[in-house]
């Protein structure tokens, strides 16, 4: 339980673009529903980027099926900021990687996600 309740407006994440640099070698977590944990449970992982590329992040964290779609969230080094979403996960191991692998943020992602909210439901 929470010693407050909560806000029904919680607020949301900022999604970046960022450059290699800024990425290269940093923590990233991915959190998500895996289909193998209790059915609405938040599952969180945290672990090193291993590769940028220009279209997609490539990272050790543990992820399970039922997670794609989850965001790959940056903290800033000492977390005195909120995260940022920097990419979204959508691939399982890859036999040629042996890593997993999501979305990265770029001009043409932020591009498709901007048109998205701004059509009507």
């Amino acid at each position: 339980h929470l010693p407050n309740p909560m806000s029904p407006y919680p607020g949301n994440f900022a999604v970046k673009q960022l450059r290699d640099d800024l990425l290269l070698d940093r923590l990233v977590n991915v959190t998500g529903y895996p289909y193998d944990q209790p059915a609405g449970t938040l599952w969180n992982d945290q672990n090193r980027l291993l590769d940028i590329e220009s279209q997609r992040l490539i990272y050790e964290n543990d992820t399970e099926k039922g997670q794609s779609g989850s965001p790959i969230l940056l903290f800033s080094q000492d977390r005195s900021l909120p995260p940022v979403v920097i990419g979204i996960h959508a691939y399982g191991v890859d036999h040629q990687l042996k890593s997993n692998s999501g979305v990265r943020m770029n001009e043409r992602v932020l591009r498709y996600l901007n048109f998205w909210m701004q059509r009507e439901p």
